[in-house]
């Protein structure tokens, strides 16, 4: 309620979903950099602009009244790859265990148009352990 455009997104989006086994230390929550920002211990906090709020709109999901808003998987992994790449977003592609449905490849072509990426697979960005 202290920041309602909170909405979780990173790591923490696709652990939730089953994607990756990696646990962050703090989840990673995005705010409206035009809102009240404040400092937790529980979350790592990130203020994003306008621009990033309107091209991440379509991937909003909202849940029930106790559940905080998330990306959608597709989305939050474009956004970190976008962002930050392979590795430095805490992800390497062998992270992931994709299980990929239609919607899920729906919205990662989705997400790659809005944040002008290559169009690609959403399952092939997994690769196996070496």
């Amino acid at each position: 309620m202290a920041m309602p455009t909170a909405f979780i997104i990173g790591v923490e989006v696709l652990r939730r979903v089953g994607w990756t086994t990696q646990i962050p230390d703090r989840p990673n929550v995005a705010v409206n950099v035009k809102h009240p920002v404040f400092k937790t211990h529980v979350y790592d906090i990130e203020a994003r602009d306008l621009a990033w709020f309107a091209t991440i709109a379509p991937g909003i999901r909202r849940g029930g009244v106790a559940t905080a808003p998330t990306l959608a998987p597709s989305w939050a992994l474009a956004d970190m790859l976008k962002r930050e790449g392979w590795g430095t977003c805490g992800l390497w592609p062998d992270d992931l265990d994709l299980d990929v449905t239609t919607q899920d490849e729906a919205d990662w072509r989705a997400a790659n148009l809005a944040f002008g990426m290559p169009e690609t697979r959403l399952i092939d960005q997994a690769v196996p352990s070496r």
